[in-house]
């Protein structure tokens, strides 16, 4: 991927993802362009990619194919995550590079 290409969502799917502390782990499609392994995905509070969640981890979901147009995740909140309305934000080399809201931790 050039540089001079930001990463950008346009959408997740589904468009609003509740997360629950115990139980099952959803998986999520983050629907956009650029997307690449370099990449980090975060839950934060805020949609300019601030406030990361520390104890929420969204890892690439291994068992299904992404591409750099449709990114697929699983959403892991630790015992003890802050319930809430939260971001799925993006980063590329410490960069951030775009939010977008639907994430919920109940």
């Amino acid at each position: 991927m050039s540089s001079d290409n930001k990463i950008e969502i346009k959408r997740l799917d589904p468009k609003n993802v509740v997360s629950p502390v115990i139980g099952p782990r959803p998986h999520l499609k983050i629907i956009g362009s650029n997307f690449s392994d370099d990449m980090y995905v975060y839950a934060c509070k805020k949609g300019d990619g601030t406030q990361e969640v520390a104890d929420i981890t969204i890892d690439k979901d291994e068992s299904t194919e992404s591409t750099d147009r449709q990114w697929c995740v699983v959403v892991t909140p630790q015992l003890g995550a802050a319930a809430g309305d939260l971001y799925v934000a993006i980063k590329l080399d410490g960069k951030f590079q775009d939010a977008e809201p639907g994430l919920k931790v109940v």
